[in-house]
């Protein structure tokens, strides 16, 4: 059960998505009206969401592009990796790139279901009356301490989170990693992408720029297999934390 106390409000550092460097903010979650739980979405279920905030495009890209600014010489696992599995004979020994040299793929590439949770920065005053008037909010609360708040959510999805295939979470056979951080806003039509390849960052942390009004901070969850370290398809269900309130909705602490 999540408590929300009361209390002064307070600010967490983040990396700035656009500068790169360190600064704070209030991480502000924009709500239609006051609800007794905190839902934690999917990218499948988010991707089905109606209304301006709707994406559904959420952990995708249409498309790649890799144009290395130096010379790159990339082994078969990257090319494979990078060619969504399309170049295995051709790069069976690896591929060397010339500085300015271009890989272009325009297949879809859509990130396993996983858990996510999303929040907006707010580096100023708030409620910040465009974003405001985005999400259609008549309420909010505050995060001020994200680590906390991960690791309570990340307990109750190990009692309730079940697999595509319908079995819940199993300790014997799964484990569950989760982040947090800044989404980045930058085009998913031939996305740019770079070496080492972080699947989680390339397609679950970036958004098209439509959508930056939003500033989101995301928490993310998800299931591995802890025999292979591979990563577990979730069901699209949301699953709804219930909330004790003590002072409305004003913000969220966890100790």
């Amino acid at each position: 059960m999540i408590q929300i106390p009361d209390r002064e409000f307070q600010t967490v550092e983040v990396i700035d998505p656009y500068t790169g460097m360190p600064r704070k903010c209030f991480l502000v979650k924009y709500e239609k009206k006051r609800y007794g739980t905190i839902r934690i979405g999917t990218l499948t279920y988010y991707r089905g969401i109606e209304a301006n905030q709707g994406d559904p495009m959420d952990g995708c890209v249409e498309g790649v592009l890799f144009e290395p600014e130096e010379d790159t010489s990339l082994t078969r696992h990257e090319m494979l990796a990078i060619s969504n599995g399309q170049l295995d004979l051709v790069a069976r020994g690896g591929i060397n790139f010339k500085a300015g040299a271009k890989y272009k793929d325009e297949s879809r590439r859509e990130h396993p279901n996983i858990y996510v949770f999303c929040c907006s920065m707010e580096f100023g005053v708030f409620p910040n009356k465009e974003r405001n008037n985005h999400f259609r909010a008549e309420e909010f609360f505050i995060l001020d301490n994200p680590i906390g708040f991960r690791e309570m959510i990340a307990l109750e999805l190990q009692r309730r989170a079940r697999t595509t295939d319908g079995n819940y979470f199993d300790p014997k056979k799964h484990y569950f990693r989760s982040w947090e951080a800044p989404v980045r806003y930058l085009t998913r039509m031939n996305a740019r992408i770079e070496i080492p390849i972080n699947h989680l960052d390339h397609l679950v942390y970036q958004k098209d720029p439509k959508f930056a009004i939003e500033q989101e901070y995301r928490f993310v969850w998800g299931i591995f297999d802890k025999r292979t370290d591979v990563l577990v398809e979730i069901a699209h269900d949301p699953i709804d934390i219930p909330i004790v309130e003590t002072r409305g909705t004003a913000h969220v602490k966890f100790e």
